[in-house]
């Protein structure tokens, strides 16, 4: 009879188990991290990586949280477009050899990579804890012995490697599809067919519905938009505020300062930080006068409201009634949102500040219906500098897009006027571009600049209208000393993205919805001007999605230089100095102040 030696069986079984166990084992290194087996998705097909994209893209879509600013290319939801990013592929469609269109092609598709994970970063953080694990679990993730229900940074961790890892693989599939094209006909074919894909922007989605739902109505508001227009007041604004003016001067240490981010949603540079500083402008803010016993009891153009309500501030969320975030504005810490941006143009990248100041209310005004007033109310100054670092054009618009207005560097319409001549038509001034069939954009007045000096923006009370834009006060503003007659108080510098997260609960929620409007803030004007497609007209919005004169102009477009101005070549080269003076030709008088006052902000829909 045979006999085993002693313990072969035994071995062999141990070695039996130790090889099942082994998926186990990587099953449960991979879920201490938080992640899937990598095993089990090395073999993933595009097709199916295409699923696991699409399913995020539904989830995102679902909980309507879809950052609004950008555009999501509809085929390939990993890849998002912005007004300017797009230029990019347009370079990309014109290019006119094979090597050039693929070369453009790449860096469009690395940027649209890059935008599509800087907006999906900011609505994973916006997904509730609850939908965030449900994703976290049908995408396959696991959870790690510190997190096992993956309700904490375990699920939002995995999602977003697994996001990562996808869009890296698709996108190199698309850069490979489009170097098999055969021809530069067919390759430019499959760019046109990538850009087709792109889903509607939000600025023109629902247009055409909006019109046909209130087409009764469209010749009686096309009649009073085209009177508007045409007898709109352009000139200066009368700031005489006497003592009744409250300045708001920037504070901000470069030690505890914000980190700052550009338009595109990355990290400003040190060198960004420094001019956001100190180009932060002095708002020097109307307060309306005591209300009489009259006024009191008969609301009127003076009317009474709260003082609060002429006060900048910082935002907050609170529960409404059904339990959803409510914005608040926080006047006792006044702050201004910024960020900054670039604007290619003329083979340039220049610098682009831009300022965001937000009050609590735009009061009711009007003796009767006042259709524009309503919670929360959003100024914007955009300051544009030419490649030498000079502040050159200064742009105040609602950041409903209402009023939008452009002051200019005297130093700049000057060298306009030398180099281009007097002005077009009836404009005021050689640096506007008379524009046929469109609202021309509006000049009231120049500016002149104080090197050194911090720009001062002019608001008035209740309307919260950006009246114009100094360097120095007024001498009515003035003591006998020289000293200001209003009081002073700082506010502070913060980062815009931190509108679009705003502490919630254990979470996040954004100031905007996904239509890129804050949360509340609906309009009356905002029915009335629908015949005209406009979507919410007077309701703030989110950086990315403002238009300007009844939509007519994309307010982030690159091409609206060139399309509404007439920019020397000077400006571009940097080379602008007091030498390029010459006469300027304005049809305003030499104090730039008009006969009388303009009118306020006084009809439904305002100055848009």
């Amino acid at each position: 009879m045979h006999v085993p030696r002693s313990g072969s069986r035994p071995s062999l079984t141990l070695l039996l188990l130790l090889l099942l166990a082994l998926p186990w084992l990587f099953a449960q290194v991979a879920g201490a991290s938080g992640h899937p087996a990598r095993e089990a998705r090395k073999d993933l097909s595009l097709q199916q990586r295409q699923r696991q994209m699409r399913r995020i893209d539904k989830t995102i879509r679902k909980a309507d949280v879809r950052d609004a600013k950008r555009r999501v290319f509809g085929r390939q939801p990993w890849a998002r477009a912005d007004v300017r990013s797009l230029t990019l592929l347009d370079e990309a469609l014109t290019a006119t050899t094979r090597d050039e269109v693929l070369a453009r092609a790449r860096r469009f598709l690395d940027t649209a990579a890059l935008d599509g994970e800087r907006s999906f970063v900011l609505e994973l953080d916006l997904l509730d804890a609850g939908r965030r694990t449900d994703l976290a679990r049908e995408l396959g993730c696991d959870g790690s012995p510190e997190d096992p229900a993956l309700q904490g940074d375990a699920a939002r961790d995995c999602i977003l490697a697994l996001y990562r890892e996808d869009a890296r693989m698709l996108l190199a599939a698309q850069m490979d599809d489009l170097r098999r094209a055969d021809g530069l006909d067919e390759l430019t074919a499959r760019l046109e067919a990538l850009r087709d894909g792109l889903r509607p922007s939000i600025k023109t989605r629902g247009k055409l519905r909006r019109r046909i739902l209130t087409a009764p109505a469209f010749p009686a508001v096309w009649a009073w938009r085209k009177s508007h227009s045409a007898h709109e007041y352009e000139g200066p604004q009368w700031i005489d505020y006497g003592d009744r003016y409250r300045l708001f001067a920037p504070e901000l240490s470069m030690v505890d300062a914000p980190v700052f981010d550009a338009g595109d949603g990355t990290r400003a540079s040190l060198e960004d930080t420094e001019l956001l500083s100190r180009f932060a402008p002095v708002v020097v803010q109307e307060v309306a006068p005591p209300p009489s016993a009259e006024e009191a009891t008969e609301p009127g153009p003076d009317a009474p409201y709260p003082p609060e309500t002429d006060r900048i501030g910082s935002f907050a969320l609170a529960p409404d009634d059904a339990g959803k975030p409510r914005p608040v504005v926080d006047t006792e810490r006044p702050a201004s949102y910024a960020y900054v941006d670039r604007l290619p143009l003329h083979g340039r990248e220049l610098t682009q500040l831009v300022y965001t100041f937000w009050y609590p209310e735009h009061p009711k005004l009007k003796p009767s219906l006042d259709v524009e007033a309503g919670e929360i109310e959003g100024i914007t100054l955009r300051i544009t500098l030419d490649p030498a670092g000079t502040p050159r054009l200064f742009e105040t618009v609602y950041n409903c897009g209402c009023s939008h207005r452009l002051f200019v560097d005297r130093e700049l319409e000057q060298a306009a006027a030398a180099e281009l001549g007097p002005p077009e038509g009836d404009r005021p001034y050689s640096i506007q571009r008379a524009v046929d069939g469109r609202i021309d954009w509006i000049v009231p007045e120049l500016v002149d600049r104080v090197p050194g000096a911090r720009p001062m923006l002019f608001v008035r009370s209740g309307f919260h209208m950006p009246a114009t834009v100094r360097f120095a006060l007024p001498e009515g503003f003035l003591d006998g000393d020289g000293e200001p007659r209003g009081e002073s108080e700082g506010y502070e510098l913060h980062a815009y993205r931190e509108l679009e997260r705003l502490p919630w609960g254990d979470g996040w929620a954004s100031l905007f919805n996904d239509k890129g409007l804050v949360r509340g803030a609906r309009r009356l004007e905002g029915l009335l001007l629908m015949p005209l497609g406009l979507l919410q007209a007077g309701q703030p919005r989110q950086r990315g999605t403002q238009l300007i004169h009844f939509d007519q102009a994309d307010f982030d477009d690159p091409a609206i230089y060139d399309t509404y101005l007439r920019l020397p070549e000077s400006f571009f080269q940097g080379s602008i100095d007091r030498s390029d003076a010459g006469e300027v030709v304005s049809r305003y008088t030499e104090s730039g102040r008009p006969a009388s006052r303009g009118p306020e902000r006084s009809t439904s829909g305002g100055n848009r």
